[in-house]
């Protein structure tokens, strides 16, 4: 029988309400917790809680709520008992709020961002990819050492437009390691357009648009020039750059610039080894003729790059073990030391390009402008596994050869603004 009444006594059950003192509301979804036993529970949104099953006996009760401080209260529990718990719920009160009526500044969100001066002049002697990581939102795709084309908001490739001089640049950028044929020292200022501003050069620019412009040409009498020579000391690599131009002294309209670039490196160099076939050789040439009135005005630009570029010989892989294996190595299978000597496999690149443009003022209203651009791109890529292993297929004869010839013609005519409107109309066509 004793046993019987102990189990009775451990079966009693405890409810209860928590309200506010004052008011006598109800708190909801406090927090009872019973010290002797550790057993907790969350009252409900009326501020009722029920604990079961417990024995006869002093318990101190721990309860808390948003609102309260926190507090302690002691039940002597002999049968079921319902207790209303009344805690101190504190109504934070606002002072007087004052809203004053302000105009922000407002920032517009910058669509264009420039290099330009002396932070592009820093950058000199860095790939089209590499000078462009500067900015926002750009990053750069960089496959080997000479290799390297820019990452707009992790678009690349066809969805991103360069514009070279105002050429919309065609060539082969499908993979990964065809970088853009452009020569970053031509250009005086590299501009990247992003959002709306890029739908005017096409759909595919979804990604942005790069814009690579010279300063225009000269319209007074004397003869300037710039020299630029930078040396990456990884890989001995030297760039050479030289522009010259001027304005016919005794015909002012016609004005006149040459620039050549040429840029040589070898092996690059990894902690411990020398990677091989790793340099590349490169040379650039353009020149502009140009004749400008207040009126009107004709140029005739053309342009010629043409690089060479090793490919990593321990990358150049023939199936999946060969690939497995270097992975596996340490360091590359192939030795190496340094030279500038370029073999197989290798990416032979030139891009040729030949634009007329003119500009016709339209009396006050605004000006048309008129260019004609041809383009030819071939790409050459040397195999490093060739039939028959024929060192004379090897070095003379590419494995894969692309070409591909391009026709632009745009017109498009601005118009300045007629009390609160400007714009611009255009048509472009391509083949």
């Amino acid at each position: 029988m004793g046993l019987f009444a102990q189990a009775n006594l451990c079966r009693l059950q405890l409810k209860g309400k928590i309200a506010d003192v004052h008011s006598g509301k109800s708190l909801d979804y406090a927090s009872v917790h019973i010290i002797e036993t550790k057993a907790e529970v969350l009252a409900d949104e009326y501020g009722k809680f029920a604990f079961k099953n417990l024995c006869a006996g002093k318990y101190t009760l721990h309860i808390s709520h948003v609102g309260c401080e926190p507090e302690y209260y002691e039940v002597m529990l002999n049968k079921d008992t319902s207790v209303v718990f009344q805690m101190h719920h504190t109504e934070a009160e606002l002072e007087e709020v004052v809203v004053e009526q302000h105009k922000q500044d407002h920032q517009v969100t910058l669509d264009v961002e420039k290099l330009q001066g002396k932070q592009l002049e820093q950058l000199r002697g860095l790939s089209l990819g590499e000078t462009l990581k500067l900015l926002s939102g750009v990053s750069a795709l960089s496959t080997g050492t000479n290799i390297s084309k820019p990452i707009i908001h992790g678009l690349q490739g066809s969805r991103i437009v360069i514009m070279n001089n105002g050429v919309r640049q065609e060539a082969q950028q499908w993979g990964n390691e065809h970088a853009p044929e452009v020569d970053p020292f031509l250009a005086q200022r590299i501009s990247v357009i992003k959002g709306a501003n890029s739908i005017r050069y096409g759909s595919d620019a979804i990604g942005g648009v790069i814009l690579m412009e010279p300063n225009a040409l000269p319209d007074d009498g004397a003869v300037s020039g710039e020299a630029n020579y930078v040396l990456h000391s990884n890989n001995a690599e030297h760039n050479v750059s030289a522009l010259l131009q001027g304005n016919h002294a005794k015909v002012a309209p016609l004005a006149w610039r040459v620039q050549g670039t040429y840029r040589r490196g070898g092996n690059a160099r990894a902690a411990n080894y020398w990677l091989k076939n790793t340099g590349v050789e490169e040379g650039n040439f353009s020149a502009a003729l140009g004749w400008n009135k207040e009126r009107y005005g004709v140029e005739v630009f053309y342009s010629r790059f043409h690089t060479s570029i090793g490919i990593l010989s321990s990358a150049h892989f023939g199936n999946l073990t060969d690939l497995q294996n270097a992975i596996a190595r340490s360091t590359p299978n192939d030795s190496a030391t340094f030279t500038y000597a370029i073999a197989p496999p290798r990416q032979a690149i030139s891009h040729n390009l030949l634009k007329v443009s003119s500009r016709i003022k339209t009396g006050d209203l605004g000006e048309v402008k008129l260019t004609f651009a041809y383009q030819y791109n071939l790409r050459r890529e040397y195999d490093k596994h060739r039939a028959y292993n024929n060192p004379e297929t090897l070095a003379q004869k590419p494995g894969a050869e692309f070409g591909i010839q391009t026709i632009t013609a745009d017109a498009i005519w601005e118009h300045k603004r007629v009390k609160h409107f400007a714009g611009m109309l255009g048509v472009s066509f391509m083949t």
